[in-house]
């Protein structure tokens, strides 16, 4: 399925360049502007893509923090044969990182009919030929996670089905990130690293990049370092017996992560339930089917998270990829706070709402900016010292992506953040339970998940 999506997540700060053959990928310090068109770059191994933070700039008391680093690659041994022009892989090291710790790595596996650098980026991506469609941004949906993790977007069949090229083969893997981690992300790390650098390796599977993800896991090839598994609308067609034999092979203080979200189409609810069949006596009370509440905590709390969505397929990853990172079991990452206010800017006049009060509006290019993209509205409440309040955020239609507005709470006492929420209230409202210390008068900030500018209406009710 081919991504042409009429919006943008978020405008990188972006540059390109290039080296000849023989020379080593160099770090680009560059000034902020858009990404440029992916076709007019020169041929190169490696194309450079760095850029500081595109965040609310830190206290100039805090330590300076790495700025991320984009890479589009052609490798010596490519997953799969591609046109000229086309990238083998899109590696991605956010910005705060920690070089010197061990490596995380969460490895992408698009489906059929896709080009790896159109859903890595952002802006106007032209892949080989033709004019080019959005990005679909995932880099930023995986920043927005604030893992301490790599992102590595291979590119598979390009524009054709869901071959799982060299990962079929049973050493394939770790030649593929010996050449990543000893060459590709040099520039990014700032050192050559090996395979006995990496701590964990996570595979996410979109569509038919299940093949690909089973294919890996029944060739054994670095099998205990990978910890997580997570399906995107991509239990359609068989696995359960491959999964459960993963899962049966964990070693003892190195649990392992299974994870799909899925669409209730083909086979997918039928799989979904015959692994949790399979798994959950092996498990007891760590196999979740649709739990409640917000998909990152129910994540980080089981072992195995199965959950239906019915969100559209070619959807699903730009929606849950954020939210499924989350959850899982790997360290947070050193970022500059991304909810504050753009720089320069001042928040609205809060609206005052008071208990048991319901008000409708909606997030559009007119209300508050914020530091990530983001616009949001202000709600103040008075609260006495021990009086507590739910807030409750639902949205409506998204005008700017598939299906409801994927809302965000926050409660804010003189600007500063002292609750928040993404989906507690289940799918992708918002649910805030909040206690005041001390009275006095409190602002709920309605914004949207994740970076970059998303439109639609919302209901707000506290209680």
């Amino acid at each position: 399925m081919t991504w042409r999506l009429g919006w943008r997540v978020l405008v990188l700060a972006a540059a390109s360049g290039c080296r000849g053959p023989g020379e080593p990928a160099a770090r680009l310090e560059i000034d902020a502007g858009d990404a440029g068109d992916a076709s007019a770059a020169p041929s190169a191994s490696t194309i450079a893509i760095a850029s500081a933070s595109t965040s609310a700039p830190a206290a100039e008391t805090s330590p300076p923090r790495r700025a991320y680093w984009t890479a589009r690659a052609m490798l010596r041994a490519p997953p799969h044969p591609v046109p000229a022009g086309v990238a083998n892989v899109i590696v991605h090291v956010p910005e705060g990182f920690d070089a010197s710790q061990k490596l995380h790595l969460v490895v992408f596996l698009h489906g059929s009919d896709q080009c790896a650098e159109q859903l890595a980026m952002n802006g106007h991506v032209v892949c080989a030929r033709g004019s080019g469609f959005a990005g679909a941004g995932l880099i930023a949906r995986h920043d927005d996670a604030g893992t301490q993790s790599i992102f590595i977007v291979p590119q598979l069949a390009y524009m054709a089905g869901g071959s799982p090229g060299r990962f079929a083969e049973k050493s394939y893997l770790r030649t593929f990130l010996t050449e990543l981690l000893g060459e590709t992300l040099v520039p990014g790390l700032g050192a050559p690293r090996t395979i006995d650098d990496v701590e964990s390796i996570t595979f996410i599977a979109q569509s038919a990049g299940w093949i690909a993800t089973t294919r890996i896991l029944e060739s054994g090839d670095l099998d205990a370092k990978i910890l997580g598994v997570v399906l995107l609308d991509a239990f359609f067609d068989g696995g359960v017996d491959v999964y459960a034999r993963w899962l049966a092979r964990e070693t003892q203080g190195r649990p392992r992560k299974l994870v799909s979200v899925h669409a209730p189409w083909g086979n997918n609810i039928g799989n979904a339930r015959a692994l949790a069949d399979r798994v959950r006596p092996l498990r007891p009370g760590r196999v979740v089917v649709d739990p409640k509440g917000a998909l990152a905590d129910a994540i980080r709390a089981n072992d195995v998270t199965l959950v239906t969505w019915d969100v559209e397929h070619s959807w699903m990853s730009l929606v849950m990829l954020t939210k499924v990172v989350h959850g899982l079991a790997l360290p947070p990452r050193a970022v500059t706070p991304t909810r504050a206010l753009w720089p320069g800017t001042t928040a609205a006049t809060p609206t005052p709402i008071a208990r048991s009060q319901e008000i409708a509006g909606a997030i559009d290019g007119s209300d508050t900016l914020l530091a990530n993209g983001a616009r949001a509205d202000d709600y103040a409440i008075a609260l006495g010292a021990g009086e507590s309040v739910v807030a409750t955020v639902r949205g409506g239609a998204s005008k700017t992506e598939w299906g409801k507005l994927d809302v965000f709470a926050q409660i804010l006492s003189d600007g500063v953040e002292i609750a928040s929420d993404d989906d507690g209230d289940g799918a992708f409202d918002s649910r805030v339970v909040f206690r005041a210390t001390t009275a006095g008068t409190y602002v709920v900030r309605v914004s949207t998940a994740g970076q970059g500018l998303r439109r639609g209406p919302y209901r707000l009710r506290v209680d």
